[in-house]
Formats: C-alpha cells, sequence, structure tokens
C-alpha cells in the first residue's frame, strides 16, 4: 500500500510537467514515429488508388533502379562534395570569427558583433534567393550592370555552372558561420581565466594563446560538430539548393543534390523510388555518424559523444 502511494504521490506532483510536454511529445509521435512504417514504401510499386499496402510489393526494385541511373552518381557527387565544402568552411570562418569575438575587449563592440554574426542565420533562404537574384539577373543585374562598367561581358549566370560551386559554398558560410562562431565563442569563453594569465607572465603571444590554449580546450566541442556535421553528409539544405539556383536545369551537372533529386521525383510520382533513396540515406548518416564516433573514441575518448 505504501508503494501504490508513493507512486500515487509522484504522478500528482508530476502531473503539471506531464501536461506540458503532452503535446511536444503527441507533434514527436505523430511525426517521426508514425511515419517510419511509410518505410515499406521502399518496396512497393505504390499506386494511389490501391494505397499503401494494396500496392504491388517490388522487392529491392526500387533500388535497383535508383542506382542503375547515370544521374544518382553525380546528385551523389555533387551532394558529398558541397558537404565536406561547406563543413571546412563553415568550421574555419566559425572558429576564426570565435577567435577574434574572445580577443574584442569592449563589451559593446562585442555584443553588436554577435548580434551582427547571427543575422544571417535568421534570413529565409527564399529572401536570400531574391536578392541573389536582384544581383545575378542577365538583364538588369547590379554585377552585370558593374561588368558592364569596366567593358567587359555580361554573363548569363543562371545557365553558367561553373560559377555556383562558389556561389553556394560562400552563402552557406554566410548563413552557418556566424552562428557557428557563437557557439565557439561561448566554448572558449568557458576556458579557465588563470590559463591565460600563466600565458601572459610567460610572454605567450596571442597567436601562442589560440593555438596552445584555445583551440585544444575546445577539442571536445569541435569533435561533437564534426562527429554531427559528417554523419549528415548526405543531408543537406533543400530550400538552398531549390531557391538559390532557381531550380534551373542548366545547372543542374553541379547543383542536383540529393534533396532536390527526392524532390523532383515526389513531383513526377515515383513514391516508391524517393522513399527507397531516403531509406538509404538514412541508414548512410547512420553508419557514419557510428563510425565517425566510434574513430574519435578510440583516438581520445573524451571528444567522442558516446
Amino acid at each position: 500500500m505504501q508503494k501504490k502511494r508513493n507512486k500515487r504521490d509522484i504522478f500528482r506532483r508530476n502531473l503539471p510537467l506531464c501536461l506540458m510536454a503532452a503535446p511536444a511529445m503527441i507533434m514527436l509521435i505523430m511525426f517521426q514515429y508514425v511515419p517510419i512504417f511509410g518505410i515499406v514504401l521502399a518496396f512497393k510499386d505504390f499506386s494511389y488508388r490501391r494505397g499503401i499496402w494494396g500496392s504491388k510489393w517490388v522487392g529491392l526494385d526500387n533500388f535497383k533502379y535508383i542506382f542503375g541511373s547515370g544521374e544518382i552518381v553525380i546528385t551523389f557527387r555533387n551532394t558529398i562534395l558541397y558537404h565536406l565544402a561547406c563543413t571546412v568552411a563553415v568550421t574555419s570562418v566559425g572558429l576564426l570569427f570565435g577567435i577574434l569575438l574572445y580577443f574584442v575587449k569592449s563589451k559593446k563592440l562585442s555584443k553588436f558583433y554577435q548580434g551582427a554574426f547571427t543575422i544571417p542565420y535568421f534570413v529565409s533562404c527564399t529572401v536570400m534567393a531574391y536578392i541573389l537574384f536582384i544581383f545575378l539577373r542577365a538583364d538588369g543585374g547590379i554585377l552585370n550592370a558593374v561588368i558592364e562598367q569596366f567593358g567587359g561581358d555580361t554573363i548569363a549566370w543562371y545557365t553558367e555552372p561553373k560559377f555556383w560551386p562558389l556561389i553556394i559554398v560562400f552563402v552557406q558560410v554566410w548563413f552557418g558561420g556566424g552562428i557557428k562562431s557563437i557557439y565557439y565563442y561561448s566554448a572558449f569563453m568557458a576556458i579557465d581565466a588563470s590559463l591565460f594569465e600563466a600565458a601572459d607572465m610567460d610572454g605567450a603571444k596571442w597567436y601562442h594563446k589560440v593555438f596552445n590554449i584555445m583551440l585544444p580546450s575546445i577539442a571536445p566541442t569541435i569533435c561533437i560538430f564534426l562527429i554531427m556535421d559528417v554523419g549528415n553528409i548526405l543531408h543537406t539544405d533543400f530550400t538552398l539548393f531549390y531557391s538559390l539556383t532557381m531550380d534551373s536545369s542548366a545547372l543542374y551537372s553541379v547543383t542536383d543534390v540529393l534533396s532536390t533529386y527526392e524532390y523532383r521525383g515526389l513531383t513526377m510520382g515515383n513514391i516508391g523510388t524517393t522513399t527507397a533513396l531516403g531509406l538509404f540515406t538514412s541508414v548512410v548518416q547512420v553508419i557514419c555518424t557510428l563510425s565517425v564516433n566510434k574513430i574519435v573514441k578510440k583516438i581520445n575518448p573524451d571528444n567522442a559523444l558516446l
């Protein structure tokens, strides 16, 4: 009887917290766990008329169709290379800005810079796409007007693939570099100040502090971000790649990634093949995350996630 009373008391005390958490838990179940049953579509020739369970079972035919297509090789190449390039660029810029913020002595200037760095993160990719369009459009674009002023020929940016890898990486850094710098800056602020005082007494320069105190101290934070980034190696921001390029078919060779490839498949009604591709990428991302985490754990267990 005493145990039952204790359980009742615990339930009554935690009831308000359970009610507060209920909407979030319901959303989590509805949008994250219930859709898992849709994985079965990866092994079916989906028909809207027959529904999920009535559609014909085709086994691994959807996977064979995807990997038998020559387009998927280009798509995988673009996805992986963009992700690696953006990860390196965003991490480097984030660390650089975080270090610079740490050495800013004025609190007012520090707050101003932090605000300026985080603003791009809250700008919609769609808004950024139209701002870029104002600069790059063929007729009346600001950049083409500047080129004409210097006697050059105008460029049809949305039909010239060679420029877009640099443009996309630049925009990705503009979006993510600032917010990443705030994370690193917060980690720098948690470093014991006595280490810097001892370094000053020994006559250490600023670069000695950076490479011998700051970076080694936040190595676990850097490793966690890198593990998460590598784990998402097949994930790309659909809005960025779709809106920024205005879905120009002339740029598919260098801008088509898995998210845009899946979207076009859905618009054409290829539910089974896009589900199969989504399932494959999810499995690969889980394997990559666990593998990289295991490697980091062998090198230094303190820097690993688990």
